[in-house]
């Protein structure tokens, strides 16, 4: 979550003071996108994302070389505007008091100890805001888990009719979301019997046989041949 960094209040107390924080990404104004692009490119620095979520709207991230920051910029959108401000991001589920004794966070859990994460849980969540195809959400659907999803269009591929969308940048909806089916079990249930009797997952042969079959076909036209 981002705490943006506001020069008109920075003199107050932050109920961030005292939180491990660190500089993460910063916005830069460029008159041309794609020169700007080419530009970070020669220098070397990593290309994160390049991204049109919408026609005419359009953002670029890149990372310098050991850098834990990034920039981004773009267009059709603020990102066209001057820089004005600044973001410091926090961990925030890490450091909020709040949270620490009732969300646990793991990292390179073992498929043991994934398989009894998704076994032992009500159902999953998955608020991404830019996905390439959205794995998480299928690999959810393919433990028989229901999964509340951002309603990005790669995410909604991914989960059909199985899983359930909201607004992934509105905390009202998640909220409502999660409290919907958290006080409704037998819903929860529906959706899980819905997801054993209709959907159909693909295997990763299927997937691996028809990414094959689109580069075969690329390649005949390419060279002429029917």
């Amino acid at each position: 979550m981002n705490t943006q960094l506001d020069t008109a209040t920075t003199t107050q107390p932050s109920v961030a003071v005292g939180y491990p924080m660190a500089f993460e990404v910063t916005t830069l104004p460029v008159a041309d996108v794609d020169r700007a692009k080419d530009f970070y490119l020669k220098l070397g620095w990593r290309l994160d994302i390049d991204f049109e979520p919408a026609p005419g709207v359009r953002g670029v991230q890149f990372t310098p070389p050991g850098s834990p920051a990034s920039i981004q910029f773009g267009s059709g959108s603020t990102m066209t505007e001057p820089l004005q401000n600044l973001y410091l991001v926090v961990d925030d589920i890490a450091s909020d008091e709040r949270l620490r004794e009732r969300i646990a966070i793991m990292s390179d859990a073992a498929d043991c100890d994934l398989a009894a994460l998704y076994d032992r849980c009500m159902f999953t969540l998955y608020p991404s805001l830019h996905e390439g195809y959205g794995l998480p959400v299928a690999e959810s659907l393919a433990r028989g888990k229901f999964c509340i999803a951002s309603d990005t269009s790669a995410l909604t591929e991914a989960g059909g009719d199985f899983a359930e969308y909201v607004d992934g940048r509105s905390v009202d909806a998640w909220a409502a979301a999660i409290r919907r089916y958290v006080e409704a079990p037998a819903l929860i249930a529906r959706r899980e019997r819905d997801i054993e009797e209709h959907r159909r997952p693909t295997s990763w042969r299927q997937g691996a046989e028809h990414v094959l079959r689109v580069a075969a076909t690329l390649q005949n036209a390419r060279a002429g041949t029917p």
